[in-house]
């Protein structure tokens, strides 16, 4: 399923901070190694910064706004920065709290939290420079569900999985995010390695689940890269397909999309 270099990633208790060798070939990441371990407190902004650039709101100035008043430039770019700003503020609680359950978690004087969510980050060995960031966390057993926004209690994911006549709860991979000029070096697997050993670090589950775009137009890569990993989609009764048949969905996956928010997802499970 791995490479040599990453597949001791997937095994239980890896301890971590872990270095993985990077193929020579691989000359866009100026190491010849990179390190796996936990995000911590003081990594939080680059991860939000990281993040933002790839999904947060982004300026409206473009080449048609040089013609625009000054005063309408001005309320435009003046608008897009609060956006940013608040997406900013959103995300980071998000990933605070995440932080804050993964140490609080795996303190053994702590009764309220377990450690169910951990956020692992992909950096340079030699200059600590982020490459990427992953989360692997405990969810109910729901495709039509993507992890929360925010830290929920366990009762409350328990909760939610029984009344969705669903007691079961899974390892969930989430967030996986690596840096544009860093992507088709590897650096996606080293961090699905990783996530799967902590899934099965992380109790007695017999598979670990994950959510991918559907598109083929912006999911393709991803797609084809859970299937290589050993991911397979889940059933879905596909209601309501016809409204978007203007998506670019592939025969082989058609039957499996599911819509949340109206948007086309596959839910995809590994045994592990």
């Amino acid at each position: 399923m791995y490479p040599s270099n990453m597949s001791f990633l997937a095994d239980l208790n890896v301890p971590f901070p872990a270095k993985v060798s990077l193929d020579k070939k691989y000359t866009r990441v100026s190491s010849q190694s990179v390190t796996i371990r936990y995000v911590d407190m003081e990594d939080v902004d680059n991860a939000v910064t990281m993040i933002l650039d790839e999904y947060g709101p982004q300026s409206k100035r473009n080449e048609g706004s040089q013609s625009k008043p000054i005063p309408v430039q001005w309320i435009e770019d003046a608008l897009s920065s609060y956006e940013r700003f608040g997406f900013r503020m959103f995300v980071k609680v998000g990933l605070n709290q995440r932080v804050r359950r993964r140490i609080d978690g795996n303190r053994k004087e702590s009764f309220m939290n377990v450690p169910d969510h951990n956020l692992i980050l992909c950096e340079s060995s030699n200059n600590k420079e982020l490459l990427g960031i992953a989360e692997i966390s405990i969810q109910p057993n729901l495709p039509s569900r993507t992890s929360p926004p925010f830290v929920y209690p366990m009762a409350v994911k328990e909760f939610i999985a029984s009344s969705n006549n669903q007691r079961e709860l899974v390892p969930y991979i989430s967030n996986v995010l690596v840096r544009p000029d860093c992507r088709g070096i590897g650096i996606g697997k080293i961090l699905m390695a990783a996530c799967e050993g902590r899934a099965r670090s992380m109790g007695i589950y017999d598979k670990v689940a994950l959510h991918v775009d559907a598109n083929l137009k912006t999911g393709s890569v991803a797609q084809k890269l859970y299937q290589k990993l050993g991911f397979k989609c889940m059933r879905s009764s596909n209601k309501g397909l016809v409204k978007y048949e203007w998506m670019d969905f592939s025969s082989t996956f058609e039957s499996d999309v599911i819509f949340i928010d109206d948007m086309p997802f596959l839910y995809m499970v590994k045994d592990i």
